[in-house]
């Protein structure tokens, strides 16, 4: 009789189970029921509180409060550091001019308009000079602000590589001292020094 019934019972459970009426199990979290039928517990509490957000958001600014002004002096280095590198670059091409072609070569650095003149005097040195300009002005990077603090200096070279300062229109025609330049930004200030030789330093105070 009991084996019966559990023949029956047997029968019955797997009846149920080809219709889908029996719970097979779970999937994932979710239970299915039924056939194909699946029904997902989904997490409610997984999102951002304001108070996290508004700390986040803190955050951020400090970081971005501190970054900014670094950022800031690092590209205004960089720009004063590019017109010393042009203006010194700018001294030397000219000496070297003067030595391989045999004839007095000037440079004239003007504040007003960031840039410099290259000049020579290809019939020799004159009272008064007859120098005359190579060229246009050719601009120094002014970015960040970026100043030749004297109103100009002028370099002029002889054939041999020595230097001086401008020379006088005016009989006798004397030469004035070696200028030094000066260039700065915000970030900081470089002088650029040329010995009586010809060679160019440069400085930062």
């Amino acid at each position: 009789m009991q084996s019966n019934v559990c023949i029956v019972s047997l029968k019955t459970i797997r009846s149920r189970r080809s219709q889908g009426l029996v719970n097979h199990g779970s999937a994932e979290g979710g239970e299915v029921l039924g056939k194909g039928t699946t029904n997902v517990k989904r997490l409610t509490n997984s999102a951002f509180t304001m108070i996290e957000i508004m700390i986040v958001i803190a955050i951020s600014i400090l970081l971005a409060g501190i970054a900014i002004p670094i950022m800031t002096n690092a590209m205004n280095s960089y720009r004063q550091n590019a017109a010393v590198a042009a203006a010194s670059g700018a001294i030397s091409a000219t000496r070297f001019q003067a030595i391989m072609r045999g004839y007095p070569y000037e440079i004239i650095f003007t504040s007003s308009t960031m840039s410099y003149q290259v000049y020579n005097e290809p019939s020799g040195a004159t009272c008064p000079p007859t120098f005359s300009a190579l060229g246009t002005a050719i601009p120094l990077p002014a970015a960040g602000n970026i100043t030749i603090t004297q109103s100009s200096a002028t370099y002029t070279f002889n054939a041999n590589g020595t230097v001086y300062g401008a020379v006088s229109t005016t009989s006798p025609c004397p030469n004035s001292a070696i200028p030094t330049l000066q260039i700065k930004n915000a970030v900081r200030s470089n002088t650029i020094t040329v010995t009586g030789v010809g060679n160019v330093q440069t400085a930062s105070p």
